[in-house]
């Protein structure tokens, strides 16, 4: 299949989430994107190799975790921007709720590398498989304008709300978009904000 007719973002959903995660990315994003759904306990190994083994999904293709959600217009250019994740420990990571662009051949050199699949490392697998011709900037939820994670059953509906208005991305577990599908929705409908 012939590059322009590949799609380049690939958003990774946790089941059942599907519908209002890709009227989400409609909302927000105009370009071409595949869903693939994971289990709540996944594989991004399984998810990886999937992955290299679709024709559809181009050699150079971003990378959106489970139930990440873009929050602003975003452009394809715009996600392919190197990102980072910070921790609060100021320690990155690559394999966090940051879409990322990947690169099909440094992907199977990194998976190529692997004695057995216990060996699998995610941190190590994104790093060597990311795109990156400038330094990634640094972003996270506890500083900037980026992101905003839910993780938990019970967060602060405020801070959600304040996410949903100021931050670029959300990112969640399956527990986290259960909690706070209402405030989805609500932002579903709502005006886009830039």
């Amino acid at each position: 299949m012939a590059e322009e007719t590949t799609v380049p973002v690939v958003v990774l959903s946790y089941a059942g989430t599907e519908p209002l995660l890709r009227a989400l990315w409609e909302k927000n994003f105009s370009g071409a994107f595949k869903i693939v759904t994971v289990p709540e306990k996944y594989s991004l190994l399984d998810v990886l190799a999937g992955i290299l083994a679709d024709p559809d999904i181009a050699e150079d293709f971003v990378l959106a975790q489970a139930n990440v959600v873009p929050l602003v217009q975003m452009s394809l250019e715009t996600l392919r921007i190197p990102a980072v994740y910070v921790s609060a420990e100021g320690i990155p990571q690559y394999s966090s709720h940051v879409p990322t662009r990947l690169s099909k051949e440094r992907l199977t050199d990194a998976l190529s590398k692997l004695a057995k699949e216990s060996d699998f490392n995610a941190e190590k697998v994104i790093k060597e498989s990311t795109i990156q011709d400038v330094r990634p900037i640094e972003v996270s939820h506890s500083f900037g304008n980026y992101i905003i994670r839910v993780f938990s059953g019970t967060p602060c509906h405020h801070k959600v709300i304040e996410g949903l208005l100021r931050r670029r991305f959300i990112g969640t577990t399956l527990i986290g978009w259960q909690a706070i599908e209402g405030e989805l929705q609500s932002f579903l409908k709502s005006k886009t904000h830039e």
